[in-house]
């Protein structure tokens, strides 16, 4: 016996039967899309629109060690890690306590600002941003914020920049001690060098002494051209060190703020006519799923 044949034209979906469903659940389509809407539009119009307040950071730089070339007093990536976790920790701190520049206007800013965050902005440029997204009354309360948290990078790289250029200093004045050494060395070198009439010695009359003084004067001449040569290519030598001490001392860099802090023209986030714009589209398409829905519910409970 062959079994019952399935109704498959029950299965099919009839344009007819959802646009009749639309038209029947329109008024729940209206209300959903009309709520949300109106949520939307109320977000929208009530925010308080927050910008971008920023300062910019160049890293400053100092002699590589073993190369010629420049390098960053600390690489911008590990810079961002430590203001994150430590500079920015701490001067925010000491804002709490007192010691940096409280809000013009309690009464406008109230409450706590938020917390600034580093990120690198160009890694070959060595630029680091500072940023805050604040209300445009908030803005003169985070400047000096910014620019405690600037200060106390700048300190903390002109220390290793200070200790640095001691360092060259030093280097620079016993390499200067060693060459007036070898500069006097070389005067005696030069005073004290053999007169080829002079006696070495040998009573005159003596056979042999004259040729004897003649050798001993041209050994040491050889050994006085010798010492001398040596004394010159050391003198030598120590200029170019010490100039290019003094070279590399000079082109340190000091870490500095490139661009002091700043608010963006154009708020944060999408314009209000595109939040209510969006909404919309949202809320006509949870009126469509909610008369969908609300169909269904009704033709289940007729069935059972």
């Amino acid at each position: 016996m062959a079994p019952y044949p399935y109704p498959y034209q029950d299965d099919e979906i009839s344009l007819y039967e959802l646009w009749n469903t639309l038209v029947k659940r329109r008024l729940l389509i209206g209300a959903v899309f009309l709520l949300v809407t109106v949520v939307a539009a109320a977000y929208a119009l009530t925010r308080t629109p927050t910008y971008q307040f920023d300062a910019v950071i160049e890293v400053g730089q100092l002699p590589s060690l073993g190369e010629a070339g420049m390098q960053r007093i600390e690489s911008p990536s590990a810079l961002a890690s430590r203001l994150n976790e430590v500079i920015i920790p701490r001067v925010m701190e000491k804002r709490g306590a007192g010691e940096a520049a409280a809000p013009v206007s309690e009464a406008e800013v109230p409450g706590q600002l938020p917390v600034p965050a580093a990120e690198v902005l160009n890694k070959d440029a060595g630029l680091l941003r500072v940023a805050v997204a604040i209300p445009a009354e908030a803005a003169e309360a985070m400047s000096p914020v910014l620019r405690g948290i600037v200060d106390a990078t700048v300190d903390m790289h002109d220390q290793q920049l200070a200790f640095q250029r001691e360092r060259l200093e030093q280097r620079v004045a016993d390499l200067r001690t060693d060459l007036q050494t070898l500069e006097e060395t070389r005067e005696r070198v030069s005073i004290d060098s053999p007169n080829p009439d002079s006696g070495s010695g040998n009573e005159a009359g003596q056979p042999g002494s004259n040729a004897d003084r003649e050798l001993a004067a041209m050994l040491e001449g050889i050994v006085e051209t010798l010492v001398s040569r040596d004394i010159n290519n050391d003198i030598v030598r120590l200029n170019e060190t010490i100039a290019s001490l003094e070279a590399r001392s000079s082109s340190l860099q000091s870490t500095a703020m490139v661009r002091p802090p700043a608010m963006a023209d154009d708020p944060e986030g999408q314009p209000p006519t595109t939040i209510i714009a969006l909404g919309a589209v949202l809320g006509l398409m949870l009126g469509v799923f909610a008369a969908f829905g609300r169909e269904f519910l009704a033709n289940a409970a007729e069935q059972t």
